[in-house]
């Protein structure tokens, strides 16, 4: 199809109909107020959009502020709850038992005047209700907390009461044996108890019967012992016989034992009463108790050797204060006939003489010389009869004893009487040493003779002193035996012989003498000037003591010690 041009209008093209303003030339001011009211327009949407921008970062300051100051009061508040709650030291949870009671309101009391510091530093109120809200929360925790444990605490503390309590009970009826309506009483009072705070306990019916009957049971196992320790078998027995479907099984067994035990015991005590009582002599007593069965035999046996210890120490302590007094007497007056009629009507023979020796040598103002005898005879029976030695009256001997025996062998019977075996044996150890080289030494010589009672003492005197010089240090067993060498020879001061039968002359036999007994007087004058002499020569100090010592030892090396 051809194209075909027609002639028309051009699309879109206008023409006014009339002339404007500016076409005209006029209104150019009023175009330019509309375009600066344009502008103005655009200035405050501006200056809107700015001030909503400030108003947000504002808003953004203020919760910040909020939130920080909210922080800093939830940490005072943490470093409270720690310090009050879980110190180690003084923290709550630190309190027990019935100290853990008073725990909720007095921490209650210490939240709100803590937690009232804290909100008084909060600035705003958004801060305060926050910290309200927060206040609340943590009270809740803290008094659950607070609270489990009180009552974790108190149940303790009620169970260890409970427990005291009952345990006193049984105790104060076991003390109160002999009064049964009291036995009663307690153990009522300890059941009691049990079957009121069981339950309060968490404890079941099962676990309250079974602590009933374990108290039950040990106060009459308990009841039961006690009569037999006062020797009552027969209310034992009753008791028993009443209150055994109260004791656990397996202590029956050991109840039934102890009273078989204790009715033989108060047998046999019931028996030996009536023995002592018919009097007589201890063996005449046992001889009573032969036709009793064998255990209790025994028993009775045992009583009656008893009742007589006790009964000779008695009598051995009234001697020993009658003595006392006497010699208290003599002591002030040195007269026997001022002593007490009645003490020494009680005195025998042997108290008397000592008592008439002493106040002889009290009036010539003499000392007291110890009579080796006696005083050796007593030595011995300390080391062979202890046991006999620690009932010798020693006051029966004062008069024959000088003040240091007699309170060494005074000592030596104490260390017995009172079981003392390291100082007895300190006292008698050297005792015994001496004691046995002595009798080595005299062979087959009596140990009574006077010989060698004397050697015996000097014996002692030797060592005694070697010990002191050597600070107290016991001799070495050789060293005490050269020592009873030399004092139990003799020296031959001039030897005898056929030639010296002239009348006037010298002995037949030789003359000797003990060196224990050697004296400064016996060495003769010439002897002494050449001692003197060889002393001198030898720069040693001139003694009588230096020159008896030296003629000894010359007359051994001549054979005149024999």
């Amino acid at each position: 199809m051809d194209r075909q041009v027609g002639i028309g209008a051009l699309p879109g093209a206008r023409k006014s109909a009339a002339a404007t303003p500016a076409s005209e030339g006029a209104g150019l001011q009023r175009a330019k107020a509309d375009q600066a009211l344009a502008v103005g327009q655009f200035g405050e949407r501006v200056a809107r959009v700015g001030l909503d921008a400030y108003s947000r970062m504002q808003a953004e300051e203020r919760d910040a502020s909020d939130q920080t100051a909210l922080m800093a009061a939830s940490n005072a508040l943490s470093d409270w709850k720690n310090q009050r709650l879980f110190d180690p030291d003084a923290g709550a949870f630190t309190k027990k038992g019935k100290d853990a009671m008073p725990l909720p309101e007095e921490l209650h009391a210490d939240f709100i005047k803590t937690t009232s510091a804290i909100a008084a530093g909060l600035s705003t109120p958004a801060q305060r209700d926050a910290f309200a809200r927060l206040q609340s929360q943590e009270w809740q925790s803290i008094d659950l907390q607070v609270r489990r444990h009180v009552f974790t605490e108190v149940q303790g503390y009620r169970a260890d009461e409970l427990k005291a309590l009952v345990g006193n009970k049984a105790d104060s009826a076991i003390k109160n044996a002999l009064d049964p309506k009291l036995v009663a009483a307690d153990l009522e009072t300890a059941v009691s108890a049990i079957r009121t705070s069981g339950p309060a306990l968490g404890l079941g019916p099962e676990a309250i019967d079974a602590q009933v009957k374990a108290v039950q049971s040990k106060t009459h196992v308990g009841v039961i012992a006690q009569l037999l320790a006062l020797e009552k078998d027969g209310e034992a027995k009753d008791y028993f016989e009443a209150t055994k479907g109260q004791i656990a099984g397996e202590q029956l067994d050991q109840v039934t034992k102890a009273l078989d035990e204790g009715t033989l015991r108060g047998q046999s005590q019931r028996e030996a009463d009536k023995i002592i009582a018919a009097g007589g002599t201890l063996t005449q007593q046992l001889e009573k108790a032969k036709d009793l069965e064998p255990k209790l035999r025994d028993l009775v046996e045992q009583r009656l050797e008893h009742e007589s210890n006790v009964s000779d120490k008695a009598q051995r302590d009234n001697d020993e204060a009658r003595q006392l007094r006497a010699y208290d007497v003599l002591d002030r007056t040195g007269d026997v006939l001022k002593i007490a009629p009645g003490d020494w009507a009680q005195f025998d023979g042997q108290a008397r003489a000592s008592m008439r020796a002493y106040a002889k040598a009290r009036t010539k103002g003499e000392t007291i010389e110890t009579d080796l005898g006696t005083y050796y005879g007593l030595v011995q029976q300390a080391m062979d009869d202890p046991t006999g030695f620690a009932h010798v009256g020693l006051l029966s001997y004062r008069g024959k004893l000088d003040e240091s025996d007699f309170k060494h062998l005074a000592s030596v019977q104490l260390s017995i009487r009172s079981g003392d075996t390291k100082k007895l044996d300190k006292e008698l150890g050297g005792t015994r040493t001496v004691a046995q080289i002595m009798a080595d030494t005299i062979g087959e010589v009596d140990p009574k003779s006077d010989r060698a009672i004397q050697f015996r003492r000097a014996l002692d005197k030797k060592v005694e002193e070697a010990q002191l010089r050597a600070g107290n240090t016991p001799l070495r067993n050789v060293e005490i035996q050269e020592m009873a060498d030399d004092l139990w020879q003799s020296v031959v001061l001039r030897p005898g012989g056929w030639s010296n039968i002239i009348p006037g002359g010298a002995p037949f036999r030789d003359e000797t003498k003990p060196i224990k007994d050697l004296e400064f007087k016996d060495i003769p004058v010439s002897d002494r000037a050449d001692i003197r002499a060889e002393l001198y020569r030898a720069g040693l100090p001139i003694t009588k003591d230096a020159i008896l010592e030296a003629y000894v030892k010359a007359k051994r090396k001549m054979g005149a010690v024999r």
